[in-house]
């Protein structure tokens, strides 16, 4: 019986378990003896229900055990129950300090409180988990905690971040996933970025669902650092998520098709956050230039550097010749330090 000196909790009906196959008893019989039905004798044995100073009198009658040991077994394990919930509630706290909830409130995500028990069972809720601790081993955010680990991202503020993509894109309804349709609307994509968001957003969004991709704008989350993310939620529906956290047309395109690229380049398998300086990873750098060579070609832009002009009329031509915005040209002249930032910076919308 020393096993249960031991801080584990081990409910006394795995003594009565045992004390029942020892005796060749069933459940039934005991409950015969007991006076008790079936399905308390079962709760007792799966500790749902406690061993109470009456039980253990009768058990005393029945098994060779006094009252007392039945009573101490009941009495340690509802106290190292106790222990655990206590050590439960606090590494949730910790966890919940960890997390930017008042940012979350700020966009609706969660109910705005300031108390930490209150906290806790709204991320809970949010987050879709029994226990906070649980965030940290769901696949569903394992992107977030390769991210965090080669950066100073916080893995819990991703972790929120892609949740509530997640829950936005599930609720998005698509076509099965038709890599020759991305394709196909890739010219499309490029015109729209002379347009602006509340003119295109709308047919952006339906274009891709129609080629099996749920495309989710989610608020910028402090420590994140995050550009945006490609997500397979499942084997014919891919999620694009972006967070706007540089409000320039430029970055927003070039987030985007970089986040395109992921999709038409590499596995389903695979997920992927961008965030600041994330380009080591060979699969990161195939992105970029996907972004880069798609929003201006690579020949073109060569022929453009060439040249030499990077006057405000000169920008103007060339994106019109491409068929993009001149943010575009701008913000990739700024990104290859051609131009010094804020140089035409008129024409960066």
């Amino acid at each position: 019986m020393d096993k249960y000196s031991a801080d584990v909790a081990i409910p006394p009906g795995e003594t009565l378990l045992e004390l029942l196959e020892s005796n060749n008893m069933t459940q039934a019989e005991l409950a015969e003896r007991i006076g008790f039905s079936k399905k308390h004798i079962n709760e007792i044995i799966k500790g749902k229900s406690a061993i109470t100073a009456e039980t253990a009198v009768k058990l005393e009658n029945i098994f060779s055990p006094p009252a007392s040991f039945w009573t101490n077994l009941e009495a340690n394990y509802r106290e190292i129950l106790a222990r655990e919930k206590k050590k439960q509630d606090d590494e949730e706290k910790k966890i919940a300090k960890k997390i930017p909830y008042s940012e979350m409130a700020d966009y609706d995500w969660v109910p705005e409180t300031t108390e930490v028990k209150e906290k806790v069972t709204n991320l809970r809720n949010f987050f879709r988990v029994s226990n906070l601790s649980l965030i940290l081993e769901t696949s569903a955010y394992s992107a977030a905690f390769r991210t965090a680990n080669s950066n100073q991202a916080s893995s819990l503020a991703l972790a929120a971040w892609l949740e509530k993509g997640i829950s936005l894109a599930n609720k998005i309804d698509t076509n099965p996933f038709s890599q020759n349709k991305v394709k196909k609307c890739i010219s499309k994509f490029r015109y729209m970025t002379k347009k602006e968001p509340n003119s295109f957003y709308t047919r952006l969004e339906s274009l891709l669902s129609d080629c099996g991709v749920a495309l989710v704008l989610v608020p910028y989350l402090e420590k994140t650092y995050a550009h945006g993310a490609v997500k397979w939620l499942a084997k014919d529906k891919v999620m694009m998520q972006l967070s706007l956290r540089y409000k320039y047309s430029d970055i927003f395109w070039f987030s985007f098709f970089h986040e395109l690229g992921h999709i038409l380049l590499h596995g389903k398998r695979d997920e992927y956050i961008e965030y600041d300086d994330d380009k080591e990873d060979f699969k990161e750098k195939e992105a970029d230039k996907f972004a880069a060579n798609t929003l201006i070609p690579e020949k073109k832009y060569s022929r453009f550097i060439e040249d030499g002009k990077y006057d405000k009329k000169s920008i103007i031509e060339f994106a019109k010749e491409l068929e993009v915005s001149p943010s575009i040209v701008v913000g990739r002249l700024y990104h290859d330090n051609i131009l010094d930032f804020f140089v035409h910076s008129d024409l960066r919308k």
